[in-house]
C-alpha cells in the first residue's frame, strides 16, 4: 500500500466518522428542516480473481451479500492467485452505496525498485531468464545481484549471500556494499616489463608519498600510511619543521600522492592524485603524526585504507611487511615494492622499546634502510573469522640502525588513544 493510498483512506474514515453520529442518516438542505436519508449498502463484487473477508479475516464473505453504507464496516480483499495483489489497500469500505477505494483489481505482486549507488551495482533477472531493471518495479521470484564494482566493499561481511529474491512482494534483506578495510587484490594481468613493479601498488595500496615544497621547488620528503578516506599517519619527524617559513601558511607546504609513485612532483601532478593537507596533529607522545587531507581521498583497487588494530594478533609477529621506494639508476624508473620483515631476535632491546612505545624489525631477506621510506606503515596480514585476510597496521617506521629497523608502535596504548581522537571523533 503506497502512503498516498493510505492517508486518503485515513482521511475518508475521519470524514465518515464524523458524518456518521447518526449511523442511519445525513444532513442536507440549507433551510433549516433536517431531512433524513438512509445511506445506501454496497454488494460484495463477483469475481474470478479476487475474495472478499469480513474485517477479522475469519468469515468469507459471499458476491450479493451487502454491507452497510456507513461506513462503519471494513472488509479486506484477497486475491485468488498468491503471486497477485489488489490495487486497493488490506482495507476497503462502503459509504453511501460506494466502495472506497473503488479499483479492487487484482495486480502481480512486484517489489520496490532498488537504484545503483556509487558503490553498490544491482542486477535483475526475472523467473523466466530475462535481465530487467531493478530501477523499476519487479515481479515476485526476481533474483537481484549484488555487486562491488571495487575492491574493499563486500556485501557480506558476515557471510551472507549477495543473491536476494524478491519474495510476495518485498525484498529479502539486500545488503549495501560495505567498505572493508585492509584489503588487497592481485594485479590483473598485462603485458609489459613494468608488471612486476606494478604488483606493488595493488599490494600496498595505503602506501602514500609525502612532498615538501623548500628552497622554491617540490621534492619527495616521505611517506605515510592511509588510515580513513581522510586521515594519514606518518611520523612527527617526517613533518619537521611544521614551522617552515618557506610558504606563509605551513600546511601547504605539504601534499599528498596516492596511488602510483613518481620522485619527480611535475610527473607526480600529471599521473598521480594529489591532496592538500588540511591539519597536522603531533602526538603528545613524541613519534607519531596524523594528517588530514582537504577533501576526501577517492578510493579504487590501488589506493585504499588499511586496518588500524584494536587489539594484538598472532600474525603480527610473523606475516609483517612493508612498502619501500625504489628507483632504478639505470633507467631512472622510480616504482613502489614489498619488503617482508620479521622482528628483531634480541628479546632484551625488544622489551626496552616496548616501553616507550617502539618496536623493532629486520628485512627477511636482507635490505638497506633509505630515509625516504621514514613513515611508512609496518602491515601484518591477520585471518579473521570470516575467512577473510585483512592487513592490519601495526607500526610507522621512525629510524634505523645499523642491525635492525625502528618502528613506532600503534598497539602503544597511548598512540592509540591520540589515533581515535582523529580517526574516531
Amino acid at each position: 500500500m503506497s502512503c498516498a493510498s493510505s492517508n486518503s483512506l485515513a482521511m475518508l474514515l475521519i470524514l465518515i466518522a464524523a458524518a456518521s453520529v447518526h449511523p442511519e442518516v445525513i444532513i442536507t438542505g440549507g433551510n433549516g428542516k433536517m431531512k433524513f436519508i438512509k445511506n445506501k449498502s454496497c454488494r460484495i463484487p463477483d469475481s474470478d480473481e479476487r475474495y472478499y473477508l469480513s474485517f477479522d479475516g475469519t468469515r468469507r464473505l459471499h458476491p450479493r451479500d451487502r454491507i452497510g453504507g456507513n461506513g462503519q464496516e471494513a472488509v479486506r480483499v484477497r486475491c485468488f492467485d498468491l503471486t497477485q495483489e489488489s490495487k486497493a489497500p488490506d482495507l476497503v469500505i462502503c459509504f453511501d452505496g460506494e466502495w472506497y477505494p473503488s479499483d479492487h483489481r487484482c495486480l502481480v505482486k512486484t517489489c520496490s525498485p532498488v537504484h545503483n549507488t556509487a558503490t553498490t551495482v544491482f542486477t535483475c533477472t526475472t523467473p523466466n531468464g530475462v535481465n530487467v531493471a531493478c530501477n523499476q518495479p519487479v515481479p515476485v521470484n526476481t533474483e537481484i545481484t549484488i555487486q562491488c564494482p571495487y575492491a574493499g566493499y563486500f556485501t557480506n561481511p558476515s557471510g551472507e549471500n549477495n543473491r536476494k529474491l524478491c519474495l510476495d512482494g518485498e525484498w529479502e534483506n539486500l545488503y549495501m556494499c560495505q567498505h572493508q578495510c585492509g584489503l588487497v587484490i592481485d594485479k590483473p594481468p598485462t603485458k609489459g616489463k613494468a608488471e612486476k613493479f606494478e604488483e606493488a601498488l595493488y599490494h600496498n595500496p595505503w602506501h602514500v608519498v609525502i612532498y615538501h615544497f623548500k628552497d622554491k621547488k617540490w621534492s619527495q620528503k616521505c611517506v605515510g600510511t592511509i588510515l580513513s578516506k581522510y586521515v594519514i599517519i606518518t611520523t612527527e619527524s617526517c613533518l619537521n619543521p611544521i614551522d617552515d617559513k618557506a610558504t606563509a601558511n605551513p600546511l601547504k607546504s605539504f601534499k599528498v600522492a596516492v596511488g602510483q609513485y613518481y620522485k619527480d612532483y611535475k610527473t607526480a601532478q600529471t599521473l598521480s592524485r594529489i591532496y592538500d593537507i588540511g591539519r597536522i596533529f603531533l602526538s603528545k607522545k613524541p613519534g607519531i603524526a596524523l594528517i588530514t587531507t582537504k577533501t576526501d581521498i577517492e578510493f579504487n583497487d590501488i589506493v585504499r585504507d588499511v586496518c588500524l588494530p584494536d587489539t594484538w594478533y598472532p600474525e603480527m609477529q610473523t606475516n609483517l611487511q612493508m612498502a619501500i621506494l625504489k628507483e632504478n639508476f639505470n633507467t631512472g624508473y622510480t616504482f613502489k615494492d614489498t619488503r617482508f620483515l620479521i622482528p628483531f631476535s634480541n628479546a632484551e632491546l625488544r622489551n626496552e622499546y616496548h616501553e616507550t612505545g617502539k618496536c623493532t624489525a629486520i628485512f627477511e631477506n636482507g635490505g638497506k634502510f633509505n630515509a625516504t621510506d621514514i613513515g611508512a606503515g609496518l602491515v601484518a596480514l591477520v585471518a579473521l573469522p570470516n575467512k577473510r585476510y585483512h592487513y592490519y597496521l601495526t607500526g610507522v617506521l621512525v629510524n634505523s640502525t645499523e642491525n635492525y629497523l625502528l618502528f613506532i608502535d600503534v598497539l602503544d596504548e597511548e598512540h592509540q588513544r591520540f589515533i581515535n581522537t582523529i580517526i574516531k571523533p
